[in-house]
C-alpha cells in the first residue's frame, strides 16, 4: 500500500464522483458490499498481507514472502534470525518504499511490543522501533491522515475491552485513544481485534482472528468509543487485511486455513444486485464430494447428493463450496440419499447421508453444527444463514490429507518430543503422515509401544478428529502426558485412506475390500502393509502394548469399542482389555458437553463379517503379545457433541486413559 497524504485529496475527489454515480444510478436503496474478485495460494499468508504498486507482501509470525501482484510470481522472502526478538508480526503496509510490521512477542510475559521496518523491495531488515509493553498487543499499523494508527489487543472475556486504538502524530507522540463498541467486542471474542486499516472513503476496516466478516467503523474526533456502522461479510477468515491504494475499493486479506491471500472488491450496490447473485456449487478442492446439483436461485435452495464412486466406497460423505451468498441470505440444502450401486446391490441406506446436524464453515478452518435438519421422507433439509459470500458445508467436520500433513508438521516443529514422519505412500502416490512421540533417554526395549490409527474408512472424518484430540494431549505439558512420553513410544497416523480422503469417496467397501479388511498375509494397500510391517516389529519386541483403531459407527449408535469373543483369547489378554475399556468409559463419560458413549462393547467374531480375521483391531490381538490390548473404537457421529472439539476432547481422553492403563503397569513385563 503505496501511502502518501498529498494523495488524499484527488482520492477524495474520485469518491465524491463514485458517491454522485450511485445516487444517480439508484437513489433508493444500496448498501455496502465486500465481493471476492481472486485468490492466490502463498505459504507465508498466515497473520496478514500487505501490498504496493507492484507487489504484494505475505506476512507470517517470522516470515515475509514478496510476490509480484498479478502474476503472484515469488521475488523474495525474508526469514527471521535467531534471537531477533521477532516472533508474532501481525500486520503490515507499505508507506514510502518501507514495510511497517507490527510485531509482539504475545503471548509470552513479559510482553514486548514493536513495529519492524524493512525496505520493501529487497525485504532488508532496517529498523526495530520498541513501544510500551503495557499497552496490550500491538497488532496492526496503519498510516492516516499524516499520522500513525496502532491497535493493541487484550485477550478473553476478562480483558477483550481493554483493546484499545491509539494515533500518533510523526514524532511517535500519542494524540488520542478510542475502544471498541461492544457490538464488534462480542464478535471479536474468544480472541480480539487482528487486523484493521482505512478505507478510501475514510471509515475504518477491522477484523477479529476468527470470523469471515469487516467491521466498519467511524472514528469520532475527540476519541472515545468507536462507532460500529455495519458488518459486513467478507471472503477471509479474520486476520490482517490492507486497501489497495493503486486499485482504488480493493481490498486484501488472507484464509489463514488455505494460506490464501484474497482480493475483494468493496462497492455499493444495489439491493437488486445484492439479491440477484448467482448461487453456485464449487466442489474443486480436495476432499470435496458431491453430485446431481441442482440449485434454485430464487429460493436460494441448493439440493444435492453425496458424491464418490460406489466401488471406491459407501457414497455417504458430501463436501463443497457455495459461493455467491448475498447479505441476509437463507441458504436452504436438501441432502438426498445416493442412488449408486455396484452390480446388483441396492443403494446405501440414506440415513448413512444424513447427519442431524450438518457442519458447514465460513473459512474452511473453523467448523460449526447446522440447527438440527428436517427429515422429508428420503431428503433432509438444513438452513442456515451465514452472513459470508461463501460458505463451506459438509457431512462431517472435513479432515483431509492436507490437514493432517500441516498438523504433524506443526506438531513436530514445537514439540521436541514429536518427530514427523511418512508410513509410506499410498497407491495414488500421496505421503501417509505419521506421528512418532518419545522423550527422555529410556531405551526402545524398555518401552511401551503404542499404535493409534485413524481413517481406515474415509468418510468417517470424525476419527481424524479424535486422533488430533490424542495428539494435541500427549504433547501438552500434562505431567501425566511427559509420563507416557518418557515409558512409550508412541505413533499415530490421523488418516490411513488418504487416497479416498484426498478424493471425495467413501472407502467403506472399497474393492478389492477396504483398509479394515486387508490385515492378511498379502494386503492389498500400501498403508495396510506398511503398518502391519511395523507392529509386527513391535510383536517381535515383545512390546507391542496399546492398539486403538479409530472410527465412527452407524447413524443411532453411540460411542462404544468393538472386540472379539472372550473364547478366541487367553489372560491376561481379557482383564488387561477390560481394564483398558473401564478407564477409557470413565474418561470418556467425564466430558462436557457429553459424549454418548456405551459401556457394553460390541463383538467382531465370525458372525461380524466374512474376513473378520483381516479387520486390524482383530489382526493384532490374534497376532500379537500375551499383554496386547487391541480395540476399535467406534465415536458417535450423529450428536451435538459430535463436533471438531467434541472429538478432540474424545481423543484426549483416550490418551489419558493409554496413561492410567500403563501406569498402572509402568515396566514392560519380563519375558
Amino acid at each position: 500500500m503505496m501511502r502518501n497524504a498529498v494523495a488524499a485529496l484527488p482520492i477524495q475527489s474520485v469518491l465524491l464522483a463514485l458517491v454522485l454515480t450511485i445516487v444517480q444510478t439508484d437513489l433508493s436503496a444500496t448498501e455496502d458490499s465486500i465481493q471476492p474478485l481472486r485468490s492466490i495460494q502463498v505459504v507465508e499468508a498466515h497473520q496478514a498481507v500487505a501490498v504496493d504498486a507492484s507487489s504484494l507482501y505475505a506476512i507470517s509470525n517470522r516470515t515475509i514472502g514478496r510476490y509480484d501482484k498479478e502474476s503472484a510470481k515469488f521475488l523474495v522472502r525474508w526469514e527471521a534470525p535467531a534471537k531477533s526478538g521477532i516472533e508474532h508480526l501481525n500486520s503490515g503496509v507499505v508507506i514510502d518504499g518501507k514495510l511497517y510490521c507490527a510485531n509482539s512477542n504475545w503471548p509470552a510475559k513479559p510482553l514486548k511490543n514493536t513495529v519492524e521496518i524493512f525496505e520493501a523491495e529487497t525485504l532488508k531488515h532496517v529498523e526495530s522501533k520498541p513501544f510500551s509493553e503495557t499497552q496490550g498487543a500491538i497488532n496492526w499499523i496503519d498510516r492516516h491522515q499524516d499520522t500513525w494508527w496502532i491497535a493493541y489487543a487484550f485477550y478473553g472475556d476478562a480483558e477483550v475491552r481493554r483493546t484499545k486504538l491509539v494515533r500518533y502524530d510523526s514524532n511517535w507522540k500519542v494524540t488520542g485513544q478510542w475502544t471498541f463498541p461492544e457490538s464488534v467486542i462480542q464478535r471479536f471474542l474468544p480472541n480480539s481485534n487482528s487486523g484493521g486499516a482505512f478505507g478510501p472513503n475514510g471509515q475504518l476496516f477491522v477484523t477479529g482472528h476468527d470470523h469471515a466478516e469487516v467491521y466498519v467503523l467511524d472514528v469520532p474526533a475527540d476519541g472515545g468509543e468507536l462507532d460500529h456502522v455495519a458488518t459486513l461479510p467478507a471472503p477471509i477468515a479474520g486476520q490482517g487485511i490492507v486497501w489497495d491504494d493503486d486499485d482504488l475499493g480493493v481490498l486484501i486479506g488472507i484464509v489463514r486455513g488455505r494460506r490464501e491471500v484474497v482480493f475483494m472488491r468493496f462497492s455499493q450496490l444495489s439491493q437488486r444486485e445484492l439479491a440477484t447473485q448467482p448461487l453456485t456449487v464449487v466442489a474443486d478442492f480436495e476432499g470435496a464430494s458431491v453430485r446431481d446439483v441442482k440449485i434454485d436461485q430464487d429460493e436460494r435452495a441448493i439440493s444435492f447428493k453425496p458424491g464418490g464412486d460406489p466401488e471406491r466406497g459407501w457414497p455417504c460423505w458430501w463436501y463443497f463450496r457455495v459461493d455467491g451468498i448475498s447479505p441476509n441470505d437463507e441458504i436452504t440444502l436438501r441432502v438426498r440419499g445416493s442412488d449408486a450401486t455396484i452390480g446388483k446391490e441396492k443403494p446405501l441406506a440414506p440415513s448413512w447421508a444424513m447427519p442431524a446436524q450438518a457442519t458447514y464453515s465460513v473459512d474452511g478452518d473453523s467448523w460449526l453444527h447446522t440447527d438440527a435438519g428436517e427429515r422429508q421422507g428420503e431428503s433432509i433439509i438444513y438452513k442456515l444463514k451465514p452472513n459470508a459470500s461463501s460458505l463451506y458445508v459438509a457431512w462431517g467436520p472435513p479432515y483431509t490429507p492436507q490437514t493432517s500433513d500441516k498438523f504433524v508438521q506443526e506438531i513436530a516443529s514445537g514439540a521436541s518430543c514429536a518427530t514427523a514422519g511418512v508410513l509410506c505412500h499410498s497407491r495414488g502416490g500421496r505421503p501417509v503422515a505419521m506421528l512418532h512421540v518419545r522423550e527422555g533417554s529410556r531405551p526402545s526395549k524398555e518401552r511401551f509401544g503404542v499404535w493409534v490409527q485413524a481413517r481406515q474408512h474415509a468418510w468417517e472424518s470424525g476419527s481424524s478428529w479424535v486422533a488430533q484430540g490424542f495428539i494435541e494431549w500427549i504433547v501438552s505439558d500434562d505431567p501425566k502426558a511427559k509420563w507416557l512420553r518418557q515409558h512409550a513410544d508412541i505413533f499415530v497416523i490421523p488418516i490411513m485412506d488418504v487416497d479416498n480422503t484426498a478424493t471425495g469417496n467413501g472407502g467403506k467397501n472399497a474393492l478389492p475390500h477396504d483398509h479394515n479388511r486387508d490385515w492378511s498375509p498379502q494386503p492389498h494397500w500400501n498403508e495396510t502393509l506398511a503398518a502391519r510391517r511395523m507392529i509386527e516389529d513391535l510383536i517381535v519386541e515383545q512390546r507391542m502394548s496399546v492398539f486403538l483403531d479409530l472410527h465412527n459407527p452407524a447413524p443411532g449408535d453411540p460411542t462404544f469399542f468393538y472386540i472379539l469373543p472372550k473364547d478366541l483369547l487367553q489372560e491376561p489378554m481379557i482383564g488387561l482389555r477390560d481394564r483398558f475399556i473401564d478407564l477409557a468409559y470413565s474418561n470418556i463419560r467425564q466430558i462436557r458437553p457429553m459424549v454418548p458413549m456405551s459401556s457394553k462393547p460390541k463383538v467382531t467374531g465370525a458372525s461380524y463379517h466374512p474376513l473378520w480375521r483381516q479387520i486390524s483391531a482383530n489382526w493384532v490381538s490374534m497376532n500379537g503379545n500375551p499383554d496386547t490390548v487391541s480395540l476399535c473404537l467406534e465415536t458417535i457421529w450423529n450428536s451435538p457433541a459430535s463436533t471438531t472439539t467434541g472429538y478432540r476432547a474424545v481423543g484426549a481422553s483416550l490418551a489419558e486413559t493409554v496413561q492410567a492403563y500403563l501406569a498402572e503397569r509402568p515396566e514392560l513385563p519380563q519375558r
